[in-house]
């Protein structure tokens, strides 16, 4: 991500809001459950490292930001 495109998102709290939910998926999906299809691409972005618990959800890390 460029550093206009930080800058751009860090002085504006909406589009900032709409990039973060942009990155959430409703329910808990599993990586074996998204890995039936081989490797998980989402927007562009490969899934790098699959089923991180965290105290509000599963996580996915995923190889890039994406931009709505």
């Amino acid at each position: 991500m460029s550093k206009t495109t930080l800058a751009s998102l860090a002085g504006n709290n909406a589009k900032l809001h709409a990039v973060l939910l942009y990155h959430v998926v409703k329910g808990k999906v599993t990586a074996a459950q998204a890995m039936k299809c081989d490797r998980v691409i989402v927007g562009g972005a490969a899934v790098v490292k699959a089923n991180v618990i965290a105290s509000n959800g599963l996580i996915h890390v995923i190889s890039k930001v994406l931009i709505p």
